[in-house]
């Protein structure tokens, strides 16, 4: 075929010369009465695949290489579309959001052959995907009424009438739904095929928009309730800290009391060495004396082990001010992705005034501590002296030296 000669176009059902109807023109597009639900739709969509048995395998049309059969199934369609000139050829769509459906045959008598166009779609935003099948279509036209087989399936039937015609699809619950095509040209298939896609483009692209906006606001949300949970821990340590420090006064008020019992069993002994009391007697009351400053030196480690804990909470706190801080930056990351977006999240004037706080609590802390050793140390030593001052009264064996404490940094 000469790809230059003019394709007659098929009209619809009714316009061959000698059909009932007679020879009608091909009426502008008419817009599809919406007689049905768009659930009822998407269960016709899926009885037309369903009784058609699609596998969305094209299939040729049964022409005889006339050219009306060429014209209404794009013969030269090839040619004409790798010059980017429009589809030709007519037919009858059925245009609905979510699915498009383009019918077109041809007429030998009162049959009809050709094919049918699905397109629908599939999966949901931001994932869906416009699904295509291309269907044989059979049937016959008896004055209005129409037959119609979709790939050799269960036959529907319906009536044609002023450039249209209902079919009536059964539905899962045993009743029929009208559906309504409407004349059309292959280039307006074409143009609604291109809104289908483009509207699923489109649904796709505001769902990814929606999804990425959510994933930011649960990520600053997140974020929030991170530095509020750190917030909230370090307030309890340093709280807890705080709380430790008292144990110093305690400990250093039993090494006074027993340091003071100490000092007067020293002057005892040295009362018993001027009085010529039995120098055995001095010598053993001397070790009482040395055993009360072993007592002292004991006091001293319950210090130092109260200073331990101090240091360990210390150690506590500066781990939350890291982990805080890891957590406040986070936060900002992920606001800086959405700043408009403000659900109440700790400020970061509010982090740095705990942080500082707990700093200023660490130094107190560890001054407190230190300050406590100093004086257990000073106890320990004035006892070591009082017990030496009892050996040299009956000359006796010398006490053991005290222990330093060690301070924590």
């Amino acid at each position: 075929m000469d790809p230059t000669e003019s394709i007659p176009p098929v009209g619809p059902p009714g316009s061959v010369p000698g059909w009932p109807m007679g020879p009608p023109p091909l009426p502008p597009p008419a817009p599809t009465k919406k007689w049905y639900t768009r659930p009822r739709w998407w269960v016709l969509i899926a009885a037309v695949v369903l009784i058609a048995g699609a596998t969305g395998v094209l299939v040729a049309l049964h022409g005889s290489g006339n050219p009306s059969t060429k014209a209404a199934t794009g013969g030269a369609g090839a040619s004409t579309a790798s010059t980017g000139q429009p589809a030709v050829g007519n037919g009858y769509l059925a245009n609905e959001p979510g699915a498009v459906v383009f019918i077109q045959w041809t007429e030998s008598g009162t049959d009809l052959t050709g094919s049918a166009q699905v397109e629908t779609l599939s999966g949901s935003p931001p994932n869906q995907t416009v699904h295509t099948d291309t269907l044989t279509v059979s049937g016959q036209l008896q004055g209005s009424t129409i037959t119609l087989s979709f790939n050799g399936g269960t036959e529907v039937f319906g009536t044609l009438s002023g450039g249209s015609f209902t079919v009536n699809f059964p539905q899962t619950d045993g009743s029929l739904a009208p559906v309504t095509f409407s004349s059309a040209t292959a280039a307006q298939f074409n143009q609604a095929l291109a809104e289908l896609q483009g509207n699923t483009g489109s649904a796709d692209s505001q769902a990814a928009a929606a999804d990425q906006l959510a994933a930011e606001r649960a990520a600053i949300d997140r974020a929030s309730s991170e530095v509020s949970s750190q917030l909230s821990g370090l307030q309890s340590d340093v709280s807890s800290m705080n709380s430790s420090l008292g144990a110093f006064s305690a400990q250093l008020g039993q090494e006074q009391a027993d340091l003071a019992t100490e000092a007067a069993l020293e002057q005892q002994v040295i009362t018993e060495s001027q009085n010529g009391t039995d120098n055995n007697q001095v010598c053993s009351d001397a070790d009482t004396v040395a055993s009360d400053g072993d007592t002292v030196d004991s006091d001293g480690d319950s210090v130092s082990s109260d200073a331990d804990t101090t240091e360990s909470d210390v150690t506590g706190v500066r781990n939350d001010i890291g982990n805080l801080q890891g957590a406040a930056t986070a936060l900002q990351n992920a606001q800086a992705a959405l700043p408009s977006y403000d659900d109440g999240a700790p400020t970061q004037s509010t982090v740095n005034q705990t942080i500082a706080s707990a700093q200023q609590a660490i130094s107190s802390a560890i001054g407190t501590a230190n300050t406590a050793i100093a004086q257990a140390n000073g106890y320990e030593n004035q006892g070591y002296q009082d017990a030496q001052g009892a050996a040299n009264a009956g000359n006796c064996a010398a006490p053991a030296q005290p222990y330093t404490q060690p301070t924590i940094a």
